[in-house]
C-alpha cells in the first residue's frame, strides 16, 4: 500500500477567545525571509517565555518565533559544526529555555546564547548502546533529555551533566512487546518514560526503577484497534494519549 505524506511548510496559531478563535499564520516557506526558508516542518515546541519553535525536516533547520514575531534560525544543516543535522525529526525545549532538535545519528542542544553542541551522537551511550535515527525527543521536570533511536530500537536518557544511560532496548517488555520502531516519547511527573512501539501496535512504560509493561497493545479490547502509534501526550493526570496513525 503506498501512504503518502504531505507536508505544509507554515505554521498557523490558534488562539482562543470567548466568541471564537482567531487563526495567525506565524511563519511560512520563505523561513526568516533572510535566505533560510522553512520546508516541512514536522514538530513545534513552546518554551516558558511564550517563544515557539518549529523544526524543517527537508529544509534540516529549526527557527525560533519569539511572542513579537520576530524569526530567527537558530541551527541549520551544518549542525554544530562537526557533526551535521540531517533530517530533523523532533525539538523541545527543557525548563532553562535550552532547545534540543533530533536528526541524523544526533541531538543538538542550542542554547538561549545561541551555543550549539551534540549531546549524543551515533556512538550512544558508549558502552556499546548506539544511537540510531534519532527521533522522538522528551523532556522531563529535572531536565533530563529522552530520546528514541528509531533504527537502534532503543531510548536514552540524557542527564544535564551528559551523562547518558539507555534506559530501554529492543527486548522491551519481553518476547510478546518488544520494542520495534520506537518513534515518540514522553515522560510523566513520576519519571515514568512512555515510548511508542511503532511497528508493534504498543505502547510501553518503563519505569525509574527499570521495569518495562505494556500499556496498550493493540487497542481498546473492544473493537478499536490500534496501528503504527505515532504521537503521545501526558496530561497532569498521568492519562497517556496516543495516536494511532493508520488506525485513524
Amino acid at each position: 500500500m503506498l501512504r503518502r505524506v504531505i507536508f505544509i511548510a507554515a505554521v498557523i496559531l490558534l488562539t482562543a477567545g470567548s466568541a471564537s478563535a482567531q487563526t495567525n499564520q506565524i511563519i511560512d516557506s520563505t523561513g526568516d525571509g533572510q535566505g533560510n526558508p522553512l520546508n516541512g516542518p514536522q514538530a513545534v515546541a513552546l518554551s516558558a517565555s511564550g517563544n515557539i519553535y518549529v523544526m524543517g525536516s527537508f529544509s534540516a533547520n529549526v527557527f525560533e518565533v519569539t511572542t513579537a514575531g520576530e524569526i530567527t534560525e537558530i541551527i541549520d544543516s551544518t549542525g554544530d559544526g562537526v557533526v551535521p543535522l540531517s533530517a530533523p525529526r523532533d525539538v523541545v525545549v527543557d525548563g532553562l529555555g535550552n532547545v534540543f532538535v533530533s536528526g541524523g545519528d544526533a541531538v543538538f542542544e542550542i542554547t538561549p546564547a545561541g551555543q550549539i553542541s551534540t549531546i549524543i551522537d551515533a556512538s550512544g551511550d558508549g558502552e556499546g548502546a548506539a544511537l540510531e535515527g534519532a527521533h522522538g525527543l522528551a523532556v522531563d521536570s529535572l531536565n533530563n533529555i529522552y530520546v528514541t533511536g528509531a533504527i537502534s530500537d532503543n531510548v536514552f536518557q540524557v542527564n544535564p551533566g551528559g551523562l547518558i544511560t539507555e534506559i530501554i532496548d529492543s527486548v522491551g517488555a519481553g518476547p510478546e512487546h518488544r520494542l520495534n520502531l520506537p518513534l515518540a516519547v514522553a515522560v510523566d511527573d513520576l519519571f515514568n518514560v512512555y515510548v511508542t512501539s511503532s511497528s508493534n501496535d504498543s505502547v510501553l512504560r518503563i519505569t525509574p526503577g527499570g521495569a518495562v509493561d505494556a500499556i496498550i497493545d493493540p487497542g481498546d479490547g473492544t473493537g478499536n484497534s490500534l496501528d503504527y502509534p505515532r504521537a503521545l501526550a501526558i496530561d497532569g493526570s498521568r492519562n497517556v494519549f496516543v495516536a494511532g496513525q493508520f488506525s485513524d
